[in-house]
């Protein structure tokens, strides 16, 4: 799995797995996670289909995990720095057509 090799690459940082298309668990995941001094949130998926042709599923999936889920972890993430003063994040993501 590509998170096991990552934590053996960098045995200092902490990795975690969860479902970004879900707001609760992202929430949920994130305040389990505890005080983090940095994040870099890196989020993007795309769809393939056309603008003619996507669905609302397919644009409910997208919308949730390129702009909810980086919303939902951030601001986790942002209230605690901000009780701790002390802190960065960073929000990377690219988006291609819909």
């Amino acid at each position: 799995m590509l998170l096991d090799s990552l934590n053996e690459e960098c045995p200092g940082i902490h990795t975690v797995c969860v479902d970004l298309s879900n707001w609760s668990d992202a929430q949920t995941t994130t305040e389990a996670v505890g005080d983090l001094d940095l994040l870099v949130n890196n989020v993007g998926v795309i769809s393939y289909q056309s603008l003619l042709t996507t669905t609302e599923e397919e644009y409910k999936r997208v919308y949730d995990i390129n702009v909810a889920s980086v919303i939902a972890v951030t601001q986790v993430v942002a209230r605690n720095m901000v009780k701790r003063k002390t802190g960065q994040y960073s929000v990377l993501c690219e988006y291609k057509r819909l």
